[in-house]
């Protein structure tokens, strides 16, 4: 995990800039493009790599929000040029669509709170 945790940091904060690339994410600990390189390749993984999975998990996270942002917005957040570019890479990883993953979560989240209602966990009004 030498390079993984902070590569994955600057990752993060950056996912959504326009020049986020291996050489602005080695510049940061101010080390060469070609050293990051390396050391992401003697842990097996590369630079491609830590910003699909760092763009899946906070996919995950937005889009699980309620009242989250559009997924124009989140697509906007996680660096992807548009929404349907977001929507693909959902396929991907999740096997579904931006907006059918949404769906998915905000269904689960309804049906929890009719099931805490009926129970009597709940008032109306709460959630």
């Amino acid at each position: 995990m030498l390079a993984n945790a902070p590569t994955l940091c600057i990752i993060a904060t950056r996912v959504a800039a326009s020049d986020l690339s291996r050489e602005t994410v080695a510049a940061a600990p101010h080390i060469s493009s070609r050293t990051l390189q390396r050391r992401l390749e003697e842990e097996g993984t590369s630079f491609q790599q830590l910003r699909d999975d760092t763009r899946r998990e906070l996919a995950k996270q937005y889009l699980r929000e309620s009242g989250s942002s559009s997924l124009t917005r989140v697509a906007a957040l996680l660096g992807f040029e548009d929404q349907s570019s977001l929507s693909r890479a959902c396929k991907r990883w999740f096997g579904e669509s931006s907006g059918q993953y949404r769906a998915r979560f905000f269904l689960a989240d309804e049906r929890r709170v009719v099931r805490r209602l009926a129970a009597g966990e709940l008032m109306a009004g709460e959630s």
